[in-house]
């Protein structure tokens, strides 16, 4: 899959949630550490998914990177440091 074409599913899910829990407004209700344990209830559905199937995981991965933009977004500007990895970047 093409990046453009993940870039699209992402924006997809933001808008479905945008519509089901009230969009900007509501995103900026939420700490930074709020976001983090949404994107983690996801990933730990997403290591769920995986044990029946690649499909269920990379649809929990999808909805916990939405929750990253959406954190992102509601957040304002951020620096994003660095534009090439360093040692720390590393797995």
């Amino acid at each position: 899959m093409k990046r453009e074409d993940v870039y699209e599913l992402i924006d997809k899910e933001r808008y479905y949630q945008d519509l089901k829990w009230g969009g900007p407004d509501h995103d900026r209700t939420h700490s930074v550490g709020d976001w983090i344990v949404f994107m983690d209830i996801f990933l730990e559905k997403a290591k769920r998914g995986l044990r029946r199937n690649d499909t269920e995981a990379l649809v929990n991965i999808l909805k916990l990177t939405a929750l990253g933009v959406a954190a992102l977004e509601s957040a304002g500007d951020v620096d994003d440091g660095p534009a090439e990895p360093d040692e720390e970047d590393e797995i």
